[in-house]
């Protein structure tokens, strides 16, 4: 049915337009299609980023277009950090032997173990797959966080 109705959708550099074919549409209302135009055009505005390889529709409020699925890599992100973290806390490894383990340097493993005090909110909103576009594994293993969770919402605009 969707198929019938959608002729056509277009990406513009900062706005998604789908035209509905008016006749299709009033066939599935039950509608007379008589003196009606032939489309209609609704709008959204989006602007197009690259994330990686990766080209991807974000809404006005940082969101992808495509929300609700959620990203592996960011959840095996958080997952090694929650891992790791529970490691160094037995108090029998340090971060040093981890870091020999995964054949990566201290450094690397510290900006990972770090993402155990993500706020709650951003934790949540990736395991949901509505996080915005700027909390991507590449920002998250980067970003210098702050310690206060209602600052790191800022920072990630959320």
């Amino acid at each position: 049915m969707i198929s019938d109705l959608v002729s056509k959708v277009v990406v513009h550099p900062h706005e998604l337009a789908i035209r509905l074919s008016v006749a299709a549409l009033c066939k599935a209302c039950t509608i007379d299609p008589a003196n009606r135009q032939n489309s209609i055009s609704p709008t959204a505005p989006v602007r197009l980023t690259r994330t990686g390889l990766a080209l991807r529709l974000i809404q006005r409020d940082g969101r992808p277009v495509t929300q609700g699925q959620p990203d592996p890599g960011l959840i095996a992100l958080l997952r090694k950090a929650r891992n790791w973290w529970q490691q160094l806390q037995t108090g029998t490894i340090n971060i040093a032997t981890i870091a020999h383990e995964e054949k990566v340097n201290d450094s690397w493993i510290s900006h990972i173990v770090r993402l155990n005090f993500l706020a709650p909110t951003i934790v949540e909103a990736i395991l949901a797959g509505t996080q915005p576009a700027s909390v991507s594994a590449t920002s998250l293993r980067t970003a210098s966080l702050p310690i206060d969770w209602d600052e790191q919402i800022v920072m990630f605009g959320m």
